[in-house]
């Protein structure tokens, strides 16, 4: 049998879709990076920026992203990077922002929102987090995941780092 090999894809483009799983792969084992001019910029409710399934993917972004919609289907996020999987590595060095609301409980509007164990999450940029319901600046859900901050998070009603899990 062939085995998948994993993907490096870099945006310096502005793009209005959400990236990830499929198109560009960020399913396992791949890297996405934005570069300082490239953007993902989302509209429309239960739409994240960058989506991420599997374990032991890669987020660099030097650019931006933003999302604007809200979450009104229970179990969805709006977040700028929502990734699902162990041993995730999400480096911000841009912009994220996200404007729309989440849905408590059930649904995310957070700058990065990582569900999984043993993460990394690296924040030297800025994360604006502006809804009302579940807008987190950082998410973090599982065990042993470690969070750097030495950029700026804001947020409009909750927390700007919130670990759930055990260390």
């Amino acid at each position: 049998p062939q085995l998948a090999l994993a993907a490096d894809t870099t945006i310096n483009t502005a793009q209005t879709t959400t990236q990830g799983p499929t198109t560009p792969e960020l399913n396992g084992g791949d890297t996405l990076t934005i570069e300082p001019a490239g953007s993902v910029r989302v509209t429309g409710n239960n739409a994240s920026g960058i989506l991420g399934t599997g374990a032991g993917n890669t987020v660099n972004n030097y650019g931006a992203i933003t999302t604007s919609g809200s979450v009104v289907t229970t179990g969805s996020d709006v977040s700028g990077i929502y990734i699902t999987g162990d041993s995730a590595t999400i480096n911000n060095y841009g912009t994220i922002e996200t404007t729309g609301n989440g849905l408590s409980p059930g649904g995310n509007a957070s700058g990065i929102n990582v569900v999984g164990n043993s993460g990394a999450i690296v924040n030297s940029g800025t994360i604006n987090a502006y809804g009302s319901t579940n807008a987190r600046g950082i998410r973090a859900l599982g065990s042993n995941n470690a969070i750097t901050n030495s950029g700026t998070i804001t947020t409009r009603d909750s927390a700007g780092i919130v670990v759930q899990g055990v260390s």
